[in-house]
């Protein structure tokens, strides 16, 4: 993958704070189950990028009406990892937007220059 952005690269990446949660509070097969899904629909997001700028992937990656829903499958169903004391899960799902702000600002930029 030459040509994988920030945050497709964040979208394979789960933070060791999410792991390290989930074997403390037995959650470890959920994670997983949630990361299998993941890597089903990282196979169709590859195939897409052959022919799509990563700026438009990553419009439909965080359009709710996208038949990538990977957000609802994976990012959202992260928030469900942590407790009033720990957010494991909402830390990665914020550091995941602002890769993907910063992946589309960086998208426009390039567009803007050619």
């Amino acid at each position: 993958m030459a040509s994988t952005s920030k945050a497709t690269r964040l979208i394979l990446f789960h933070s060791t704070k999410v792991d390290a949660y989930a074997k403390a509070h037995q959650q470890s097969a959920a994670l997983g189950r949630m990361q299998e899904k993941v890597a089903e629909m990282i196979k169709q997001m590859e195939a897409a990028q052959k022919t799509k700028p990563v700026r438009l992937m990553l419009a439909d990656v965080n359009d709710p009406r996208a038949s990538f829903p990977i957000t609802r499958i994976f990012y959202y169903a992260l928030l469900s990892l942590g407790n009033e004391k720990e957010q494991p899960g909402a830390e990665l799902n914020a550091r995941r937007r602002a890769a993907n702000a910063v992946d589309l600002l960086e998208g426009q930029s390039a567009q803007d220059r050619s």
